[in-house]
């Protein structure tokens, strides 16, 4: 088969972000897509480029479109910044979409992961040369439960509000709990929950981000505390935890804070995107 001009294949993936950029070579995965390492032969830099294929689901495209906000609007240490994003000529042809950032020994783990965490040299060194422990080191960064309980500046904010753990395709089972599992398709109706993998538990982003919500009800401090895995009752009309929680004041408040707080960075600059 003859090989397309301006792509290059890592992992039976395609990549199409020649004639620039090549020499690419596989670093790990990470919250939305593959990353790689390739040369940049306009500048003569390595890059981290990630394949973000975001076009199957509207909220696939949102969360797309605010992680890309946040990273080329926040000015801090623990943030890499997008340096560019590389795309199909034409709307009918964008399949996928290419942010690059700048490639350091001391940022990959954080490219990978986001983690909240300074991550060392060696310790990138090493999750690049052990799959176990990049996509551990993934999950653990995006698990909610590593929210819990901390004071949250504003990068963690943003992350736990734009960013959640995803299942690898395949890869992936949510465990029975009394013959009931966590169904990912509740995500698109109620969009503030995070699924924490580690403790089989649904938490909400705002409510962790802004505060507690208490309730009478008893259950939405659940969604910032230790998390609710009561799959039986988790929707319905009436009784449904979800909703219950969805209509507290509690909820309602941090809803209210966190919307503040992305207009911070998304409002008014839309046409730079």
């Amino acid at each position: 088969m003859a090989s397309k001009p301006n792509v290059e294949m890592v992992k039976e993936q395609e990549f199409k972000v020649g004639p620039r950029y090549t020499n690419l070579m596989y670093i790990g995965e990470g919250a939305y897509g593959m990353v790689v390492s390739a040369q940049d032969s306009g500048s003569g830099q390595k890059v981290a480029i990630k394949k973000i294929s975001p076009f199957e689901h509207q909220t696939y495209c949102q969360r797309t479109l605010r992680e890309i906000k946040i990273l080329t609007r926040f000015k801090h240490e623990n943030i890499i910044n997008i340096q560019d994003i590389l795309r199909a000529p034409t709307l009918d042809d964008m399949k996928d979409v290419y942010p690059f950032q700048f490639l350091s020994c001391l940022t990959k783990s954080k490219i990978i992961s986001k983690t909240h965490e300074e991550a060392s040299c060696s310790d990138s060194q090493d999750s690049e040369t052990n799959p176990n422990t990049k996509t551990q080191t993934q999950t653990q960064s995006l698990d909610p439960v590593g929210f819990i309980g901390k004071s949250l500046n504003d990068t963690l904010k943003s992350t736990i509000l734009g960013s959640k753990w995803t299942p690898e395709k395949g890869k992936f089972s949510f465990p029975l709990t009394h013959g009931r599992r966590y169904n990912v398709a509740w995500e698109d109706k109620f969009n503030w929950l995070r699924y924490s993998p580690s403790t089989d538990s649904a938490f909400c982003a705002p409510c962790i981000a802004f505060g507690e919500c208490k309730s009478s009800g008893g259950y939405s401090d659940k969604f910032s505390s230790s998390g609710m895995k009561d799959w039986k009752n988790a929707v319905g009309a009436k009784r449904g935890t979800f909703l219950i929680h969805q209509e507290s004041s509690g909820h309602k408040d941090a809803l209210l804070k966190s919307s503040n707080f992305l207009q911070i960075i998304e409002g008014g600059e839309k046409h730079q995107v």
